[in-house]
């Protein structure tokens, strides 16, 4: 695996390959399909195993040449960052930000995950990734910036929805697998919604 800045990033096909940090200390498998949407209660399914393929299938195996490529690094202040430079997708994940927040987190409530908040995060930014893929840097312009970052939101909770664990956002809780389907997608668009439209009000993603 090429050292952290540019390389190929990692495909999550369905087959079920994993999603993998790539420098030692980031060590956890991450956004690997078959965890997401296989081995995760309730299975995701419909419209969340669509949004999320399609994010996953945008990244290529380890060392894959493909059009996708990811670096470790500041990241303007979010937790990841994409552009479009011809062809080329990059996609910059802050992981230092990320492990101060998910620390804090931790020591917050213990039922914060961080291994499935790193893959929220991935499905998060490779929602964005996938728009810059098909609309350009300009993305943000043609979808409308609370319409992509629902898009984002959206796929995030779903990876907490899978495994059923609280999102420190706000996008899932456990409690509400006790509730009706119907209640359940409620709050969750709801917080999806919340979120969308703070991070549109603040021009700024994931932080």
């Amino acid at each position: 695996m090429a050292s952290p800045g540019d390389y190929p990033a990692l495909n999550c096909a369905p087959s079920g390959s994993v999603l993998r940090r790539t420098e030692q200390r980031y060590w956890h498998p991450v956004g690997g399909a078959g965890a997401v949407l296989n081995a995760a209660s309730p299975p995701a399914s419909g419209l969340e195993r669509k949004q999320l393929e399609s994010v996953l299938s945008l990244f290529g195996e380890p060392n894959e040449k493909n059009a996708v490529f990811v670096g470790f690094g500041y990241a303007k202040g979010a937790v990841g960052l994409e552009w479009k430079e011809g062809n080329r997708v990059n996609v910059r994940l802050d992981l230092d930000l990320f492990d101060k927040s998910v620390a804090g987190w931790a020591r917050s409530d213990s039922r914060v995950q961080p291994d499935v908040e790193f893959t929220g995060i991935v499905a998060h930014e490779g929602t964005h990734a996938n728009d810059v893929y098909l609309f350009g840097n300009d993305y943000m312009l043609m979808r409308g910036r609370i319409a992509a970052e629902t898009s984002a939101f959206g796929a995030q909770s779903f990876v907490n929805k899978s495994f059923n664990t609280l999102s420190p956002y706000g996008l899932w809780n456990p409690s509400w697998a006790r509730v009706d389907t119907a209640k359940q997608e409620r709050w969750r668009s709801e917080a999806v919604r919340r979120n969308a439209e703070d991070a549109a009000r603040r021009g700024q993603g994931l932080r």
